[in-house]
């Protein structure tokens, strides 16, 4: 799940690099870095903490639950038992 969480955001944070730089015209590549360089840090900043959350919470009898959640809320169009092992989509505990 967190994988695809970080792949989805990539992507989006990708795509409206494209587009702001094709409104801000001639970019030196210094200023596409610079640019690029805060959009990362921002949705680095932003996922942290739901990330860390989220990893210590697949070590408990609900990580299960909270991966579905994840799921549905960002339509990550994954299916969460490929996220755990059998025993932990079963149990919900870490195999």
């Amino acid at each position: 799940v967190i994988t695809a969480l970080k792949e989805q955001i990539g992507t989006i944070q990708q795509n409206e690099l494209k587009k702001a730089f094709n409104r801000l015209g001639e970019l030196s590549e210094h200023d596409k870095n610079v640019i690029a360089s805060m959009a990362n840090s921002i949705v680095n900043q932003i996922l942290h903490n739901p990330i860390v959350n989220l990893k210590n919470v697949a070590a408990t009898n609900q990580g299960h639950l909270y991966a579905e959640v994840v799921n549905k809320l960002f339509e990550l169009q994954i299916d969460n038992r490929e996220q755990f092992d059998d025993a932990t989509y079963k149990t919900g505990n870490p195999g």
